[in-house]
């Protein structure tokens, strides 16, 4: 099914607004932790779970970063909203190649059929 150039447009105009409306979110994932330390008399230490956020930095580096237990559900919904927003960034890429392919077909079309 082919969409018009007019609604290709209006779903991108769509997908825009909805990924202003997630705010500030982070692309990226939250992984648990846990140390463990041998002690001198043969049993182990195992440290409380902690929580560190794994993204991409500037140039494409990895970058992490310790959470504090506090701020896990602030953090969680932002991770949640980047999630949200890649989708929703999928969707515009593939709707704009679709309104450029669309765009060089009407192109073709009317210089096949020209009316003089």
């Amino acid at each position: 099914m082919m969409l018009k150039i007019s609604e290709i447009e209006a779903q991108i105009r769509l997908l825009e607004e909805a990924m202003q409306h997630l705010g500030p979110v982070l692309i990226g994932f939250v992984k648990k932790g846990r140390n463990k330390k041998p002690r001198k008399n043969g049993t182990v230490y195992v440290s409380r779970e902690y929580h560190t956020f794994v993204g991409k930095g500037p140039g494409g580096k990895t970058i992490s970063k310790r959470i504090n237990a506090k701020l896990l559900p602030a953090v969680m919904k932002k991770v949640e909203a980047g999630k949200t927003h890649r989708q929703l960034a999928a969707e515009h890429e593939a709707l704009s190649n679709m309104l450029a392919f669309a765009g060089i077909e009407k192109k073709n079309a009317a210089s096949r059929n020209p009316s003089s």
